[in-house]
């Protein structure tokens, strides 16, 4: 039993199938690493995603809403500088400002400051968003006349004020345009009022959709849109016309700025500075909560900025950056086990493999001088291989002493003599395309390489599939041959089968394209012709010069198809079964004395 076993070899198979099997998972388990630490460094970055497109939104809705309210009091501002409407009639003005914000709903209250103390105001009164108007004298409330006074002292400014309307019961924001231009004389103020309910509707849907909580702040302590505040909205009056952090029912909300409660910058979040990333942590009525809060301040909001935010759970981003990492931890020390048995086993199938290439070497120039017997291996393919290896150098160092060594490696290459140029029987065809000049020269250059491209592949693909070689693509031509490189008996079957094909190809892909094609059977040069230091294996010879005339004379025999097909009376006589191709006639040819009978396809 013992000397059975002396004897015996593992095969390469058993080996794989032992050895090798857990390597059949390494790809796997490579992958799945490569992708979870993937995963795991890009968690800061899709969290960075996140954040700029939640921000994004909102600042987006916010530049819209105010957008609207701008060009609505520009207009108004404008129709009353140029006197289409006549600043000293409130009724006018009135039926200006009504027309204006029955066709803005995001602006809910319009108004007009005049110079000599006239104020019309019409705002949106009742669920069924009827317009009221109020008109009065702006001199008899004196925080509007304090703010009239700034701006007739020179504060022609695009401003957007907090304000509180009494008569629309909730926080809006006013934006101010000064009837006229920095310099000119005082001529009055037009303000829109944004409400800040359909703001924090807004926000409500966008904290549905990220699964957080979005907010809009003046300052750090007034709240300007909020979910909570698209209804019920804290008390106001005219001197607090917005709600503070603690005020809106939000626990978050209101320590969100507080000094006694944990926080750590988010720094890696936005190592641009583009927005501030913070991970809270507190104490709440219910237990711990951890929140990470995304904010970023908004420019243009004169006097106080604007901070626009959103926070959301802390626990959904940590548990998969911790679940991650444990799986992380698993899959490299599994890597590591099967790589350390995949580099054994390698390493003994290697060691022999690399010794026969170097002896190939020595073999390759015919100096077997110093080529050292092959080493037996443990595996039997290998084994095997050693024993023939030993045995071909050996019969030609026999050789050698026989046969002179240049003829012996001219045997050796015997692929080499076969590209001598021989006359062969070949079949030859010949595309081209009709207009394709004018095309070309009036259409753009990337243009005209894809359309080539794309056309040439179609045509290859149905000559290679028909066992045809393309010779040269001229231009927009194709130059194809059969039966050059090996013998093929049937090679006019498999030319016209091949012409079918790009017929049917071309009018499923491009049906507008004309396009000629041209085939003949003869008697060529093949093989390897051009210079000594370059050479290139084609084919010379009449049948060549005959496939491409008949090709140009695709343009008197044209196809409905717009694919013309014109073969010779050799060809037509090979075509495949059930192709009939009809007789066209004959043609003397451009070179020939002779004419033949040709054929349509």
């Amino acid at each position: 039993m013992l000397r059975r076993l002396k004897g015996w070899r593992p095969s390469i198979t058993t080996v794989l199938l032992v050895g090798f099997g857990g390597l059949v998972a390494a790809p796997v388990v490579g992958s799945n690493l490569l992708t979870l630490i993937a995963l795991q460094k890009n968690t800061n970055e899709l969290l960075n995603d996140f954040a700029i497109t939640s921000l994004t939104s909102i600042t987006l809705q916010i530049d819209r809403t105010f957008d609207y309210a701008k060009r609505q009091s520009s207009f108004v501002a404008e129709q009353i500088r140029d006197r289409t409407i006549d600043p000293e009639n409130p009724e006018q003005i009135e039926l200006l400002l009504r027309g204006a914000l029955s066709g803005t709903p995001q602006v809910v209250g319009l108004g007009y400051f005049g110079p000599n103390g006239l104020a019309v105001r019409v705002g949106r009164i009742g669920e069924q968003d009827g317009i009221g108007t109020i008109l009065d004298d702006w001199r008899d409330e004196p925080n509007i006349v304090d703010f009239i006074r700034g701006l007739e002292a020179g504060a022609f400014t695009n401003s957007r004020t907090a304000v509180y309307v009494p008569s629309l019961d909730e926080p809006a924001v006013s934006v101010e345009t000064a009837v006229g231009a920095p310099g000119e004389p005082f001529q009055g103020v037009v303000a829109s009022v944004v409400g800040t309910r359909s703001l924090s509707e807004f926000l409500g849907e966008l904290s549905e959709q990220y699964e957080g909580t979005a907010f809009i702040l003046q300052g750090r302590d007034q709240v300007i849109a909020h979910p909570n505040m698209a209804g019920a909205i804290p008390p106001l009056t005219l001197e607090k016309p917005l709600p503070l952090r603690k005020e809106v029912g939000d626990y978050v909300m209101a320590v969100l700025d507080d000094d006694n409660i944990f926080r750590e910058e988010l720094e890696d979040l936005f190592p641009d500075g583009e927005a501030r990333g913070q991970f809270i942590q507190f104490d709440g009525p219910d237990g711990e909560i951890r929140k990470v809060v995304i904010t970023q301040e908004l420019s243009g909001f004169d006097p106080v900025p604007w901070t626009v935010g959103i926070y959301f759970d802390a626990d959904t981003v940590s548990d998969q950056v911790n679940r991650l990492f444990g799986a992380s931890i698993l899959i490299i020390v599994a890597v590591v086990m099967v790589s350390g048995v995949g580099w054994l086993l390698g390493r003994g199938i290697a060691r022999p493999i690399r010794r026969f290439a170097k002896t190939a070497e020595a073999v390759e120039v015919m100096d077997f001088s110093d080529v050292p017997p092959a080493k037996r291996s443990l595996l039997k393919e290998i084994d095997e291989t050693a024993l023939r290896f030993d045995a071909m150098v050996t019969t030609l160092k026999r050789l050698e002493t026989y046969v002179p060594k240049p003829l012996v490696r001219r045997l050796m290459q015997m692929d080499d003599a076969r590209l001598k140029p021989e006359t062969r029987q070949v079949t030859i065809l010949f595309t081209d395309i009709e207009g394709f000049t004018a095309f070309s020269e009036g259409a753009d250059a990337n243009v005209v390489a894809d359309f080539l491209n794309g056309h040439f592949a179609q045509i290859d693909t149905a000559i290679a599939a028909h066992r045809g070689t393309v010779d040269k693509f001229i231009g927009d031509s194709v130059m194809a041959f059969w039966g050059a490189l090996d013998d093929d008996p049937e090679q006019t079957r498999h030319a016209v089968a091949a012409a079918l094909d790009i017929r049917k190809a071309i009018k499923a892909s491009t049906p507008d394209l004309r396009l000629r094609i041209g085939i003949h059977t003869g008697r060529v040069v093949a093989g390897a012709i051009g210079s000594e230091g370059r050479v290139n294996y084609t084919i010379v010879g009449d049948a060549v010069n005959v496939a491409q005339r008949l090709e140009g004379l695709g343009r008197e025999h044209a196809h409905e198809s717009g694919v013309t097909i014109v073969v010779s009376a050799e060809v037509a006589a090979g075509a495949p079964e059930g192709v009939v191709p009809e007789p066209a006639g004959q043609a003397i040819l451009k070179g020939r004395d002779a004419a033949i009978e040709i054929y349509t396809v």
